[in-house]
């Protein structure tokens, strides 16, 4: 199934929400998000965790990583640093403050200064092209992979292309676990 398609079907479980208060509607948004990003990353061959868990030493909780296909876990969400190929933040709709970006580089950098081979990635799912605080590698320093560009209308969304270069950098940091 193409991503766009996997686009419209978080858009489809998201308007069972509408009703409720932003911030609500935003996690729930961004959690449908993270497992529709995990299941097509686990169709097309990357391994994936659960949503929400830790690397041993690391006080930040992620999104997703990257593991080892053989990882023991401790208590179900946490990883050996040894274990982890890669680690990803994912935003559904984009970043909305230079608070928020300088964050997530914060964070990233850490993690990268404790352990230099795990990959960081930011995975905006939509975003608006013009929007001035979007993640690009040259503001977070990290690699970033906008999925799909949008303006006015979230159903006008146009693919970047960005999908095949996420599959391939998540591969290549999964290669470079084993090696």
């Amino acid at each position: 199934m193409p991503f766009d398609q996997r686009l419209q079907e978080i858009n489809d479980l998201v308007k069972d929400f509408g009703d409720f208060p932003g911030r609500l509607r935003t996690k729930v948004t961004g959690a449908i998000a993270v497992q529709v990003l995990r299941q097509h990353l686990d169709r097309n061959g990357v391994s994936v965790s659960d949503h929400d868990v830790f690397i041993k030493g690391i006080p930040i909780e992620l999104d997703l990583v990257v593991p080892r296909r053989e990882a023991e876990l401790e208590c179900g969400i946490l990883y050996r640093p040894q274990d982890v190929a890669a680690v990803l933040e994912v935003k559904y709709s984009g970043i909305y403050s230079k608070e928020s970006l300088a964050a997530i580089k914060k964070n990233f950098d850490y993690i990268r200064e404790k352990h230099q081979h795990i990959c960081c990635t930011c995975v905006v799912v939509l975003e608006r092209e013009s929007f001035p605080n979007k993640a690009t590698e040259a503001n977070l320093g990290h690699p970033v992979h906008t999925l799909h560009w949008w303006s006015g209308r979230r159903e006008n969304a146009k693919q970047t292309g960005e999908w095949e270069t996420l599959l391939t950098r998540l591969q290549g940091a999964y290669q470079k676990l084993d090696n």
